[in-house]
């Protein structure tokens, strides 16, 4: 049990804590309870009704490969919802460490986005 604890993993903990206090952020600035960031399956949930997306996309999270276009698309679309540039999308996507906390702590507004 003490191999949880080492250092060795100091890094992944503090990356997970870091991603998980932006979406508690990214949901209080959404009118949602930022407790609901914590529930696996129920926050992606909410991320999709945030991007304002159908409710069967939440299926597409969990086919193998349509899971990673998946990912590009609600970066960019959690971008769109809060004003942010729309910028190389791949991009976003691997840095999503680095968006979602400029996303949460910046002055950026919630603007439900207009889907047809």
């Amino acid at each position: 049990m003490s191999y949880i604890l080492s250092p060795q993993f100091w890094p992944l903990y503090a990356v997970f804590f870091i991603y998980l206090t932006s979406l508690i952020r990214i949901f209080q600035k959404a009118n949602y309870s930022g407790w609901l960031a914590l529930i696996p399956i129920y926050n992606l949930y909410i991320i999709v009704r945030i991007i304002n997306r159908p409710t069967w996309w939440l299926i597409l999270f969990f086919i193998p490969i349509v899971n990673f276009y998946m990912g590009i698309v609600l970066i960019e679309d959690i971008c769109e919802s809060f004003q942010y540039s729309k910028s190389s999308a791949i991009t976003k996507y691997y840095l999503s460490i680095f968006i979602l906390p400029i996303i949460a702590f910046g002055s950026s507004k919630y603007v439900k986005p207009v889907r047809y």
